[in-house]
């Protein structure tokens, strides 16, 4: 008999909650954008007004945590709106892909390579340290040299991928003439050196 009175008043606590769920969306439907609100979320609001802005911890983290999916709403919304340039771009990347198999580079465009990356990590560097220190001094000597989007191939036709490789090109032809000037001197003073020592035996 007990049992059964409680599976009675079981029964009837879920019809109650189930009405009381209809009608709480109903009161809160179209309610920010929402097609209605959930139980959680007008528990939320109903403490909020009337503790008049007296939260509690509980509120609190629910308050950070609600910050947290706005912003992720923000950045997947933003996303959505580029999406279609994202994959017009990556279809683009993959037909040139197929197009140009890979294949060997020669010892030259290994070097070519090298000092590219070693002239991309120095810029690279000098704009976190202007990002860190923020000092105005630091920003003019920051290389002004613009990277070009990855969208570019889509959008602007590579007009900005070809002026970035043009200026690239023009900072490694300086940085090898350069580099052979100091290969020169250090030459000049090895064999400086060697003459100076007594009984060398010149290679």
């Amino acid at each position: 008999m007990i049992v059964n009175n409680n599976l009675k008043d079981i029964n009837e606590l879920i019809v109650e909650k189930i009405k009381s769920t209809s009608k709480l969306h109903i009161a809160s439907s179209n309610s920010c954008g929402l097609p209605h609100l959930n139980v959680p979320e007008m528990s939320i609001i109903k403490q909020f007004v009337t503790h008049e802005n007296k939260y509690s911890e509980h509120n609190e983290k629910n308050l950070v945590d609600l910050q947290r999916l706005a912003v992720m709403i923000e950045t997947h919304s933003l996303w959505k709106r580029s999406e279609d340039i994202f994959f017009d771009w990556m279809g683009t990347v993959l037909e040139k892909h197929k197009q140009n198999p890979p294949r060997d580079f020669s010892e030259k465009t290994v070097d070519e390579f090298s000092i590219f990356i070693c002239i991309l990590r120095h810029l690279t560097k000098k704009r976190i340290h202007s990002l860190k220190h923020s000092d105005a001094g630091d920003d003019e000597n920051i290389s002004k040299t613009p990277c070009a989007s990855r969208f570019s191939t889509t959008k602007e036709k590579n007009n900005d991928t070809r002026l970035w490789n043009v200026e690239i090109s023009q900072k490694l032809d300086e940085e090898q003439e350069k580099t052979c000037e100091k290969m020169s001197e250090l030459t000049a003073e090895l064999k400086a050196m060697l003459k100076s020592i007594p009984n060398c035996i010149q290679i």
